[in-house]
């Protein structure tokens, strides 16, 4: 072949190239920008979308512990239409179809635990759907099948039962901080608690997928077009420390199984912040069987935050700040204390103390707890609308703000009374009601040099990858007294512990601060029960540098009934406790680090 011939094949060959190459830019032009909606209905035939649930948030503890989460379970059902059906159709006849329907009633009855009528009754329902057990585990579906097949029954269309995949929620510790926790209904719905509180974040949710399907809209490969989707929405992580939790949990069942006590609450929070680590109500319930229709209604109710009582003693801290941040009374100051037994007004019965006295400095009206030495110098020297800002200051008449539903407020109503009576029975915490949380937050603040904290329960939210998506952090609401204030009351309520009615809340090694309370319970006919008390101690730890406080409320304890005998020695085993774990996990984190090491 000559090289002339040759360079004419190359040219050829080029011309041809240039020639493919244009026509590939034309059809990409005419793709792109001439008959874009053409080809991309074109290959949207080969698309498709899958409905996928992401599962309703977690809930965890500080430290990651599961409290809540969502599982998946089998929810069995069945369609009586189906027999009408058969039977329209000529397929069984009356008798036949009676009998397949008892067959399966008595199945069903038996390895569901469902009573035979109400299985029965539903298969004969003239309704096309319904419900015959919720929330089925694997083991007992597959026990079900077996005994199906032993008789030659299934699933539909071999019988009018079926089964949907349905969420659960599951709650890993029981009973453990119910009140707080809280549960959803049957549908997910968050009725009460932090479930309640925070439904809309948490809520499942369902979403579109992208996914490849062939020619006769079959799907391909779900994962092809989209990654998988999360398995939550969200993560809540709470104050709560699971192991505190248990701490109180556990003294106070104690305490009132010991006492016959009607009930308890118990709160532990951290008095720098606001953050509540630990909540208790007695008699607790199984958040997995909440439905349960022997729980009464009164056991479910959190009576931490819905429970206006009346404090009694431990009130008088609020009346000592009071008196201090007025100027009112000097700690040194003597007081007469009329032997134990005084009227204060003649229209008004007499007041006695538990502790009869003379004469005592007014740090010893506290520490000895004595009501007649309280209720002088107030009705004396404070009027009536100065008490009632200072108790509005330290948030005794409005709701704490925390994070949970259903809050209530005590009330204060007694102290708008223009007669003036209520100087003499409200400093020691009579006539006046509060909630725990209402008290334990008002305490925070002589705990905190004077500042009011706001309470929260979750401390931040995360998505499923674990980035945050919000974080809370301690809001102060406002300041009671001044840090000097605040302190002096704080050095009389270390003498309490040291030397008064709340010595049994002693913890060796480490100052507490704290008061007793003994209050009789108002009577729905009027007037206070007369062997109905309300047991309390509410302390702080180390006084000095506070990092714990704790409210012990024992409701009608039988027999010994006093706080500084009831109360105090629970909060002195749950300080015990959370101050042995304390050490444990910093035994655990110094040996963490040897090992790095």
């Amino acid at each position: 072949m000559t090289d002339a011939h040759r360079n004419r094949r190359i040219r050829w060959l080029a011309l041809g190239m240039v020639g493919v190459f244009l026509a590939i830019l034309a059809r990409l032009f005419q793709i792109q920008q001439v008959e874009p909606e053409s080809f991309s209905a074109r290959g949207d035939q080969f698309r498709t979308q899958l409905a996928e649930r992401i599962r309703r948030g977690t809930i965890v503890d500080r430290r990651g512990r599961e409290l809540a989460i969502s599982t998946y379970a089998y929810s069995l059902y069945v369609d009586p239409s189906y027999y009408r059906q058969l039977l329209r159709l000529g397929r069984f006849t009356s008798e036949e179809l009676a009998q397949r329907k008892a067959t399966l009633a008595r199945i069903l009855s038996e390895v569901l635990n469902v009573p035979l009528s109400e299985v029965a009754s539903r298969l004969d329902s003239p309704r096309a759907f319904e419900w015959v057990r919720r929330w089925v585990d694997y083991e007992t579906l597959e026990a079900l099948e077996d005994r199906l097949r032993q008789v030659h029954l299934g699933w539909w269309p071999r019988s009018a039962l079926d089964y949907r995949i349905e969420e659960r929620r599951v709650y890993p510790r029981g009973s453990l901080a119910a009140h707080l926790i809280g549960y959803t209904n049957v549908d997910g719905k968050g009725l009460d608690g932090l479930e309640r509180r925070y439904d809309q974040l948490l809520r499942s949710q369902e979403v579109a997928r992208r996914a490849l399907k062939d020619g006769r809209g079959r799907v391909l490969d779900p994962q092809a077009l989209a990654e998988e989707p999360p398995e939550f929405t969200v993560q809540l992580t709470t104050t709560l420390d699971e192991r505190i939790q248990f701490f109180l949990e556990e003294e106070l069942e104690a305490a009132c199984q010991k006492t016959r006590a009607a009930g308890g609450v118990g709160i532990v929070m951290n008095p720098r912040t606001g953050a509540v680590l630990a909540l208790a109500n007695h008699p607790a319930f199984d958040l997995n069987a909440y439905n349960d229709p022997k729980i009464p209604t009164a056991v479910r109710r959190n009576r931490a935050i819905w429970w206006p009582y009346e404090p009694g003693s431990v009130f008088k801290v609020f009346t000592l700040a009071a008196l201090l941040e007025e100027g009112r009374v000097r700690l040194d100051e003597p007081i007469f204390c009329e032997n134990g037994l005084y009227q204060p007004h003649p229209r008004l019965r007499p007041i006695r103390d538990v502790h009869p006295a003379g004469w005592l400095s007014f740090e010893e009206v506290i520490v000895q707890s004595s009501n007649i030495g309280v209720l002088k110098v107030t009705s004396e020297r404070l009027p009536l609308d100065r008490f009632r800002e200072y108790l509005i200051r330290f948030g005794l008449d409005q709701k704490t703000g925390i994070d949970l539903p259903y809050e209530r407020t005590g009330s204060l109503a007694a102290l708008r009374d223009p007669s003036g009576y209520a100087l003499y029975y409200a400093p020691w915490g009579q006539g006046i009601s509060v909630t725990p949380l209402q008290l334990l937050v008002g305490v925070n603040a002589l705990a905190n040099d004077g500042v009011l904290m706001k309470p929260y329960v979750v401390a931040a939210a995360s998505d499923p990858s674990g980035r945050r998506l919000w974080e809370a952090s301690p809001t102060p609401i406002g300041r009671a007294v001044r840090p000097e204030t605040a302190r002096r009351v704080v050095q009389v309520m270390r003498r309490v512990v040291e030397e008064g009615t709340g010595r049994a809340a002693q913890l060796p090694g480490l100052s507490v601060a704290g008061k007793t309370g003994t209050s009789q319970k108002v009577s729905p006919q009027g007037g206070y029960e007369r062997d109905a008390f309300v047991a309390s101690f509410v302390g702080f730890f180390p006084a000095e540098d506070p990092r714990y406080s704790i409210l012990i409320v024992i409701d009608e304890p039988q027999g010994e009934h006093y706080g500084g005998r009831v109360a105090a020695p629970v909060f002195r085993r749950v300080a015990e406790r959370i101050l042995q774990y304390e050490r444990l996990e910093a035994g655990l984190a110094s040996a963490g680090e040897h090992e790095d090491l």
